[in-house]
Parts: structure tokens; C-alpha cells; sequence
């Protein structure tokens, strides 16, 4: 036994493959079990030492196979492989694989060679393949099938015959789509087959609609292939489809839910711009009427009636020469009457005032109809606006939404900032967000006194901020990631539409409306962040999103933010 170990020997006899070791000189030193058996020897003792040339070789069968390599290893001293060379033995078809290693001693001096092959019966291999294609073609649902060259089936899978209502497997073998399907239907399936025969060039994950000629539709995603043989020649195709049929029609229903889920957000998008116009209109009426009351007050008492009496008096004594000069009210009268004329200059100037705050009021009022008129994609109105008299005019408004309200309202600002923006859709934010503070304040309980502070900032040289902070209720955590949601509020009486409308029309503009809060009770900031000069919707996006953080969270937005 060569170099072998009892151990050694009685594994190699375990394994099916064909192990033996030959010296320098061809001479068999070893060989295992299965050698053996398929040399028909039933003991090593009776060949060791024998050639394989010593022996009547077979030229067509395995002997020349074998005998070519190892003459080939004894001249190369290099390792030798054939893998799957067919071999004629016995009158059949064998697979062999083969590996002759080379073996050298210490010194690197030629000491021999391994062999190891195996063999295996082709049509053994081929009654496996066989039987695993058959259960394939019975079990499978996908309808797998092979066609010749005029698209003619040679054979399909048994689901086939459900799909085309046959009796049997003999029915569909040498018919053609056309005997099956739609003419049109089946002339698009032909000219496919002939495109893959002449190109070679398989068509892959194709979506298709089957007809049949009584009109019934079938959807399947479809692959299909150049059928060749071993020498690489198109005798047909093959291919494998799936069908698809609910999920198509799952997708249509799709489609027509979502139709009409459009038309139904189309009437809502409706519905939100009479909320829109309705609310802030509201707060807009809120300062009308409280314009109104202090005018109604002011003319009620401006002393009209002292003016009268006097002019009654002067009346009375008009046939009294020493009236003025000698009368105790005559000798007042004169002052009286100054005094009358001066407060009613000042209530002249107050009610003017007022009038002029309602005609802003009316005017702004005008613009957030016709803003709502025109709806999404409506022009901006920019025009340059001195940012001072912009916050006046949002805290005037602002504070008329609670009536004798305690909440004092501190302004930091530099009064000689001037952007380009649409006034009308800044002044609806700040008018929004400074209601929200006066009720967050109302709302909160405790003797501390209720402030509201808001500052105007320029972060940077293209955008500005303004902070509208507060030291009322505050806005839960989990709150807010909803509070610009539509329809979501915190209160009884609320629409849960002003911060909602207030983020998008920030968003139109290019900026961005940003929520700071430490939680309940501590307050809230809310920044709404501009550029100096509003941007071209034509030919500009906006630059950020809108965005809702808590004070350990990270602002993510592309516009600039200060703390």
C-alpha cells in the first residue's frame, strides 16, 4: 500500500468515486473499493503492480480515457482534468470526471500520481431531469411552455388546460396561439417569437394582455426565449407566464378610487379656501369691530350736546347786551366753548384715525378674497414694506381677538428694515400667530404675569425672522409634530386651520414656519423665517419645508435659523 494509512484506506473505500495511485513508472501502488468493482477485480493483492497498458484496453470506452491522461501526466508531470467527456462503454452513454494529481517527494524528485474519477450513466442523469420536469409541468400554476420554429407547441404545462379549456394535453400539443386566443392578440404573440428567433434576444418581465376570441381578458407578466440546441442553432422558443389577472383589476379599481379621491380633495382643496377666506377674515372683522365700538364711544362722548346747550344759552340772552360780561355763565362761556372745541378736534383727529384703521382693515379684507379667488399658483404681490409698521399693524389686529385682555405685548425690532414681500399673506401669519400667544396666555393659569414678545431679526443677508414668543400653555411633545396639521387644534372652539394656513402660505413664500416648546406650561416660540426678497414662482422653488422641533431636536431646514 502506498504511503497510505489503514485509516486512510478505509475512508477512500467508502466513497463512490474511482481512486488509484500509480508510481513513476505507471505501476499500480493503490486502489480503493469502488476501482476495484468497476474493474471487475475483487482483490488489490491481484493487480498491484500491474500497468494500466498491461491490460486489454477498451479505445472506446473509459481504458482510453484514462490511458491518455496518465501517459500525458507521466511526460507533463502536471495535474490533469476532463470534466464531463462523453465515453462510449457497454453500449452506453457515460458522464466522466476526472483529476490525476502528480505526486512529488521531498526533493521535488517525480514520485507518481492520484486518480480519481467518477462516471455516471447519461441516461440514468437524463431519467432524473426528466422526472423533475414532469413534476415542474404538473405542479406548477405559471403556464410554462416550448414552441418550434412555426410557434407550434411542443409542450406545456398542465395549468395550460384550465387556461385554454381543453380536455386534455394532446389538445394544445402542435396547435398555435391562434387556435387559442384573439386574432390580433395572437398575432402580437407571433411577431414577438419571430423577433426572438432572429435576434436571439430574450423579452424579459413583459406586462400582456391575453383576449380571447369571445373577448374574456387575461393580464400576465411574461418571459420569453431563443430555444437552442447544443450547438447553439433556434429550433423555437420557450417561455414562462404568470398570471396577473386580480392584480390588474385590483390596480383599475385603484385607479378609480383614486379618481375619485381626487375629486373629492379637489372639493375639499374647495372647502379649505372658504375656511381659509372665512378665518381669516374673521380676525380681520374682530378688529373692525372694536374700531368700531371705540368710534361709537368716542362720538358719544364728544361733547356735541355741551355745544348745544351753549348755543341755547347765547339764545336766551341774545337781547341781554351785559350777557358775557356781567352774567356768571356769560363770563365762562367763552372758555367753555374753547375747551368743547379742543376736545372735539381731538376726538375729530381719534375718529379719523380709527376710519383710516377700518379702511385697512376693509382693504385687507379685499385681498384675502381675492387671494382665495385665485387659489394655488397665484401670483405674489411683492412690494417693498417697512417691517415696523407691518408688526404694528398685526399686534393692532392681534389684540383685538381678546377683549380687556391683560397680555402685554413687547416689540423688539430695528424699525428701518425693509423687505420685498406679499404684505397681505405676511400680515395674515403674523395676525394668526399672535392670536394663538394672547389665547396660550389667557389660557394659562397663575398670577405670573402673561407676555408675549416679538422680535424681528436678520439672521442673515438674505433672510429675516420674527419671533412670536410667549409665556403661556405651552405645546405637549407629542403635539408637535401635529399642530400644522389641518383640522388639528387643542381647543374647544377651534378649526385647527390658522397654523395649518399660516405654514403653507410661509411655504409659498419661500420660508418656513418653525415650533420650539419645552412642554405644558412653559410657553412656546414660534419663528417665521422670510427671505428679504420674496422669490419668482415662475422660476424659483421654495427653499424649505415646514417644520415642527422640541428643544432638544435638530432644525431641519435649508433656510437659515437662530436661536
Amino acid at each position: 500500500m502506498h504511503d497510505l494509512s489503514l485509516h486512510q484506506a478505509q475512508f477512500f473505500d467508502l466513497t463512490s468515486q474511482r481512486i488509484y495511485v500509480r508510481d513513476k513508472d505507471l505501476k499500480l501502488t493503490y486502489a480503493n473499493k469502488s476501482y476495484l468493482e468497476d474493474i471487475c477485480c475483487a482483490r488489490l493483492e491481484d493487480i498491484l503492480g500491474t500497468r494500466l497498458a498491461d491490460f486489454r484496453v477498451d479505445r472506446d470506452g473509459i481504458e482510453k480515457l484514462l490511458f491518455e491522461v496518465e501517459n500525458e501526466l507521466s511526460e507533463t508531470h502536471e495535474t490533469q482534468v476532463r470534466d464531463h467527456v462523453r465515453c462510449n462503454s457497454k453500449g452506453n452513454d457515460l458522464i466522466v470526471s476526472l483529476e490525476c494529481h502528480p505526486i512529488f517527494s521531498d526533493d521535488g524528485t517525480f514520485h507518481g500520481f492520484v486518480c480519481r474519477y467518477e462516471v455516471e450513466d447519461i441516461f440514468e442523469s437524463l431519467g432524473v431531469e426528466k422526472m423533475l420536469m414532469d413534476s415542474l409541468m404538473r405542479s406548477t400554476q405559471d403556464f410554462i411552455y416550448f414552441k418550434d420554429l412555426n410557434s407550434r407547441f411542443i409542450r406545456v404545462s398542465h395549468s395550460m388546460i384550465d387556461l385554454f379549456g381543453v380536455r386534455d394535453l394532446d389538445s394544445i400539443i402542435g396547435s398555435t396561439d391562434f387556435d387559442f386566443w384573439d386574432f390580433e392578440c395572437a398575432q402580437g404573440f407571433f411577431q414577438s417569437e419571430r423577433h426572438i428567433m432572429e435576434t436571439r434576444e430574450p423579452l424579459l418581465g413583459v406586462c400582456e394582455e391575453e383576449i380571447k376570441p369571445d373577448g374574456r381578458r387575461n393580464w400576465v407578466i411574461s418571459s420569453k426565449m431563443p430555444l437552442e440546441d447544443e450547438f447553439g442553432n433556434v429550433f423555437g422558443t420557450f417561455g414562462i407566464s404568470k398570471n396577473i389577472t386580480e392584480l390588474k383589476e385590483t390596480e383599475f379599481k385603484l385607479q378609480e378610487i383614486n379618481q375619485q379621491l381626487v375629486s373629492a380633495s379637489r372639493r375639499a382643496g374647495m372647502a379649505e379656501i372658504a375656511s381659509n377666506v372665512i378665518h381669516n377674515v374673521g380676525n380681520v372683522l374682530n378688529s373692525i369691530n372694536v374700531s368700531l365700538s371705540v368710534t361709537r364711544t368716542m362720538v358719544k362722548n364728544s361733547g356735541i350736546e355741551n355745544l348745544i346747550k351753549s348755543a341755547d344759552l347765547l339764545e336766551e340772552n341774545k337781547d341781554t347786551p351785559d350777557f358775557l360780561s356781567k352774567d356768571a355763565k356769560g363770563k365762562i362761556l367763552h372758555k367753555f366753548l374753547r375747551m368743547s372745541a379742543e376736545n372735539l378736534k381731538k376726538t375729530q383727529a381719534n375718529v379719523v384715525a380709527e376710519l383710516d384703521s377700518l379702511g385697512r382693515n376693509v382693504e385687507h379684507i379685499k385681498t384675502i378674497v381675492s387671494m382665495q379667488q385665485e387659489h394655488a399658483g397665484a401670483a405674489l404681490v411683492i412690494e417693498s414694506v417697512e417691517l415696523s409698521l407691518l408688526v404694528e399693524d398685526a399686534v393692532r389686529i392681534g389684540q383685538c381677538t381678546l377683549n380687556n385682555s391683560n397680555v402685554e405685548i413687547t416689540k423688539h425690532f430695528n424699525a428701518e428694515l425693509k423687505v420685498e414681500i406679499d404684505k397681505h399673506r405676511v400680515l395674515q401669519i403674523l395676525v394668526n400667530l399672535i392670536r394663538n400667544a394672547m389665547h396660550a396666555c389667557e389660557d394659562q393659569e397663575g398670577e405670573e404675569p402673561k407676555e408675549i414678545q416679538i422680535t424681528v431679526s436678520q439672521p442673515t443677508d438674505d433672510y429675516f425672522m420674527i419671533d412670536v414668543s410667549d409665556n403661556g400653555v405651552g405645546i405637549e411633545e407629542g403635539n408637535l409634530t401635529s399642530i400644522f396639521n389641518h383640522g388639528f387644534t387643542t381647543k374647544e372652539s377651534g378649526k385647527g386651520f390658522g397654523l395649518h394656513s399660516s405654514a403653507n402660505v410661509a411655504k409659498e413664500l419661500g420660508g418656513s414656519l418653525i415650533a420650539v416648546s419645552s412642554g405644558i406650561g412653559k410657553g412656546a416660540t414660534f419663528s417665521l423665517n422670510l427671505p428679504i426678497k420674496t422669490p419668482n414662482k415662475s422660476n424659483s422653488k421654495s427653499r424649505s419645508e415646514i417644520v415642527t422641533i422640541g428643544m432638544n431636536d435638530t432644525i431641519a431646514t435649508d433656510t437659515p435659523v437662530t436661536s
